[in-house]
């Protein structure tokens, strides 16, 4: 199964935006999204990818380092399966220059043959 943001802005959970990652930043991926985050089981860069990740926050659906556009991410755990964990802890009034962009997530999904 691949999963793609349908566009740059339309994945931001519990983030900022935009955010550029690092090699890899587990700030937004696996354990450390602890509060608002999407489960993708065993989810990498490839369908046969060595590193993967369940949990994605954040404001970018990527794996890549260094960038600030979405990515396809798949997965062939089966049966597919999307979980949404959101705890209403919201900012609201965020202290400047930071803030918070969690209007949610749009996101494409796509099954193919094995």
């Amino acid at each position: 199964i691949s999963y793609t943001a349908t566009s740059d802005t339309n994945f931001q959970i519990s983030g900022q935006n935009p955010t550029t990652l690092t090699s890899p930043d587990t700030t937004y991926l696996g354990d450390t999204c602890t509060s608002d985050y999407i489960i993708l089981a065993g989810a990498g860069d490839a369908p046969d990818a060595n590193t993967n990740y369940d949990r994605f926050c954040g404001s970018v659906l990527n794996l890549d380092s260094g960038t600030t556009t979405s990515a396809t991410i798949y997965t062939n755990k089966m049966p597919y399966h999307l979980g949404v964990v959101f705890d209403g802890t919201e900012l609201d009034a965020p202290p400047t220059p930071s803030t918070e962009y969690s209007k949610g997530f749009n996101i494409y999904y796509s099954q193919t043959a094995c």
